[in-house]
């Protein structure tokens, strides 16, 4: 259902930004108006951004399970329900700082839902497969922000305009 609700409310885009303008404060009003700007203006537009959403996160769902599967989780399907578990946790409602505990226990917690055997051995191996991908999600993110900074530090400069 989370792949289609975007399909499914993109129409109703005008009338939510209308009410949100309405309801919140005028001092919220300049924001309202950046996060409209921002929602694609046409259905070729949404398309295209929705399909390109879509399979960056299955990119990133089937790097997750290689990764899992590379640590030893077993079988098959509890990799995938570990990548799954691990995305989930973004819904729960009370995290921790960078998500230590949260990430990691869900990683776990579908992986178990998936197949993945719930002995010690296999428990031990899975927290500490967890844990490590989700050190490496976050020296990712670290990596990559430092990289993009580091990019619009470059471009930020101005170039000499020859005459």
């Amino acid at each position: 259902t989370f792949l289609i609700a975007p399909v499914l409310l993109f129409p109703l885009r005008n009338v939510v930004m209308r009410s949100a303008d309405n309801v919140l404060p005028a001092r919220l009003s300049h924001i309202v108006d950046q996060v409209s700007q921002g929602v694609p203006q046409s259905w070729t537009m949404f398309l295209r951004v929705w399909v390109l959403t879509v399979f960056n996160w299955g990119v990133k769902m089937a790097v997750l399970a290689w990764v899992l599967w590379i640590m030893g989780v077993r079988p098959f399907a509890a990799i995938f329900g570990a990548a799954l578990g691990g995305e989930l946790s973004s819904v729960l409602p009370i995290h921790a700082p960078g998500g230590v505990g949260t990430y990691p226990a869900s990683i776990v917690a579908g992986a178990v839902a998936f197949g993945a055997k719930n002995e010690a051995n296999a428990m031990d191996l899975l927290a500490r497969a967890a844990i490590n991908t989700h050190l490496m999600i976050v020296v990712s993110a670290l990596a990559g922000t430092a990289l993009s900074l580091l990019l619009a530090g470059f471009s930020s400069h101005q170039q000499p305009k020859l005459k």
